[in-house]
């Protein structure tokens, strides 16, 4: 059961507690991090990519975590939280102040708690000041096989989760779910770490109404832009997969206000290599899968498998010591149930389940 206390009240709770509480910061090695995510000036943590999480052990029945959220005025996030591989909801990250997460368990056994950034990049941050509680140790999580997934809003897991903000009210990423969208539904049943890097109406060379930035050109940016001056300091990625899901925004045909050519299969092409091949260089060993669109059918779902089985192809002759590239080709989805356009949970969890089989020949235990 969760509860929500401010930073005075998290204190006067640790009065009250029989056994005294422990603060760690989030530089303390007891936590553990995956995804995009960055120490800022005040050593705090901060959550970047949609699915970056944090992770430790604890023991007691209680626990505290501190959260800010660094966004657009009058805009917030969301994290998932789960403990003991249960999950116990999903929150609004709101203000510009620090605010605490509490949580109350019926034992004060040994836990693991995980908490995820639900929200994208485009959101802002959600950083992490630190957890209280009785005692807090590094999760007893194994070095798993990671999986990168490359994509866009699909990816993201938004206009998925309807279920406390409907379509069409709120903001426009209130319904975002990138827990339980198709990348970490896929990641768990293989017991695999992953890592999200995905922008919503992004593409390999254009977004779906702009011509830019795409996808190459916002990717070596830290916070998935081109103006802030960092660079991405990817030493937490190591994948042993790399799965890329783009060509719908590509496809698209825009919003009628801006101006828009025709989908252009040589450029799409053409800037896809560069992209893999630059993503080839810097991970020499990883093996990629190249997705089709699930949102895609018809003529535009045969125009992307054919860019894809040429790029495919180019791939196997330019690199013909590796493992060859694998395509998958989604059957399409006529009536996704999420907002705009998108897959609801239940959908992402048939497009996990319709992917599995793919990872599963070529994941390493």
């Amino acid at each position: 059961m969760m509860f929500a206390i401010s930073c005075i009240a998290a204190l006067c709770l640790q009065c009250r507690e029989a056994k005294p509480w422990v603060n760690v910061r989030p530089e303390d090695p007891v936590m553990q991090y995956s995804g995009r995510v960055h120490m800022d000036a005040e050593n705090n943590m901060e959550l970047i990519s949609s699915a970056a999480s944090v992770s430790c052990a604890f023991t007691g029945d209680s626990l505290s975590l501190f959260l800010k959220n660094d966004a657009t005025p009058g805009d917030y996030n969301y994290v998932t939280v789960v403990i003991d591989h249960q999950v116990q909801g999903r929150y609004p990250i709101k203000g510009n102040e620090v605010v605490a997460l509490g949580f109350k368990l019926s034992s004060e056994d040994g836990h693991v708690l995980e908490c995820y950034k639900a929200t994208e990049a485009l959101n802002g941050l959600v950083i992490f000041c630190g957890a209280a509680a009785e005692k807090i140790t590094p999760a007893p999580l194994p070095k798993h096989p990671q999986i990168l997934f490359i994509g866009n809003s699909i990816t993201c897991g938004m206009g998925a989760d309807t279920s406390g903000v409907p379509c069409g009210r709120g903001k426009w990423y209130d319904q975002h779910d990138a827990y339980f969208a198709y990348g970490p539904r896929i990641g768990r049943k293989l017991q695999a770490d992953y890592v999200l890097h995905s922008v919503s109406g992004i593409g390999i060379y254009r977004q779906w109404d702009v011509e830019g930035p795409a996808m190459p050109d916002v990717y070596d940016h830290l916070y998935f832009d081109t103006i802030s001056p960092e660079s991405w300091d990817d030493h937490r990625v190591d994948p042993q997969i790399i799965s890329i899901a783009l060509g719908t925004n590509d496809l698209s045909p825009g919003d009628g206000v801006h101006p828009r050519k025709d989908f252009d299969s040589t450029t799409f092409i053409t800037a896809y290599l560069d992209f893999a091949h630059r993503l080839y260089r810097h991970y020499p060993e990883a093996r990629f899968v190249l997705l089709s669109s699930p949102m895609e059918s018809g003529a535009n779902a045969v125009i992307l498998e054919n860019c894809l089985s040429s790029i495919k192809r180019e791939l196997d002759r330019a690199y013909p010591d590796r493992q060859p590239v694998t395509t998958f080709y989604f059957e399409g989805m006529p009536n996704p149930g999420g907002c705009g356009g998108h897959p609801d949970d239940k959908d992402h969890a048939r497009m996990a389940e319709e992917l599995l089989p793919v990872f599963e020949k070529l994941i390493d235990r």
